[in-house]
């Protein structure tokens, strides 16, 4: 695959071009800047106003509050936010899980908390997104799909996987887990954990035979380890998604954040005009390429 980055001021433009994909024609965008330019300033606020099947789009910035996911509404950040680049959507808490995640879809963020868990994942979807920095583990796996997320840093285990579940996990990448845990675990017992396509170092009761698919022993080498999450045509996760589950432009999928048919897709702006309006105001007009 071959990716273009740029960086783009204009969250309204980033939120406009990047969600034709991931919106059907008859659902309302709703709109949350916790900088206060749209009627809502928390995400719960967004989600509360949303109706089924809307989609909830986050502006940059940092949003200090747990939420929870428990309908079948899209919620979709502008991007992950690390300290290697900027501009993006993070939301953290104190609580335990700062995301629990019912029904629905969840992309395009960076998750943290200093009270436990990143996310509980119960059913629907998380993806795309990095969960980094909790004080417990990164991603809990109690149903549902977790695909092309990174976990990295987390005191305990990146991924933690109920004993029941099935088949959840795959495109991720987990690195650095805290002392004495794993990458990929199963919670609560033995057997294995059910992760296939994915990569990871440090492990318990994970699958890594052939039929799996899974990278064992697997450095992701990202451009910058936990930091900044773009890989190459080096890494072992490079085009080795699962099948089915194609990038952007068709080519095989990478595991990751930056892999797969839900990768976060921003704007490269080619043009800028300000036209004055009568009335003293300014009207911007812009139009951009959709590269990742």
């Amino acid at each position: 695959m071959h990716r273009t980055f740029c960086t783009v001021a204009l969250a309204a433009l980033v939120a406009t071009l990047s969600l034709g994909f991931v919106s059907s024609a008859s659902a309302t965008i709703y709109y949350v800047d916790v900088n206060g330019s749209t009627p809502y300033q928390t995400i719960t606020a967004g989600l509360a106003a949303a109706g089924l099947g809307d989609t909830v789009k986050v502006l940059p910035g940092e949003y200090a509050e747990p939420i929870t996911l428990d309908q079948s509404k899209v919620l979709i950040g502008s991007g992950a936010w690390t300290n290697c680049w900027y501009g993006g959507t993070v939301i953290t808490s104190g609580a335990n899980p700062t995301v629990t995640i019912n029904s629905g879809t969840m992309m395009w963020f960076t998750i943290t908390s200093t009270g436990g868990t990143g996310v509980a994942v119960n059913n629907g979807r998380l993806t795309n997104c990095i969960i980094t920095g909790c004080t417990g583990s990164g991603v809990y796996a109690n149903g549902g799909t977790v695909t092309n997320c990174v976990s990295c840093k987390n005191a305990y285990d990146n991924y933690a996987i109920n004993n029941a579940v099935s088949n959840t996990i795959y495109n991720c990448i987990a690195q650095t887990p805290g002392s004495g845990h794993n990458d990929y675990a199963r919670a609560g017992g033995g057997g294995y954990a059910p992760v296939t396509y994915c990569c990871g170092q440090s492990w318990n009761y994970v699958q890594c035979d052939a039929g799996t698919h899974s990278v064992c022993s697997c450095t992701p080498n990202f451009t910058q380890a936990c930091c900044d999450f773009h890989i190459g045509s080096d890494s072992p996760c490079w085009n080795a998604g699962a099948p089915g589950y194609p990038d952007p432009d068709g080519s095989p999928g990478d595991m990751g954040y930056f892999g797969g048919p839900y990768a976060p897709v921003f704007p490269e702006v080619t043009f800028i005009e300000l036209v004055p309006q009568g009335s003293g105001g300014v009207l911007l007009r812009a139009t951009g390429n959709a590269m990742w």
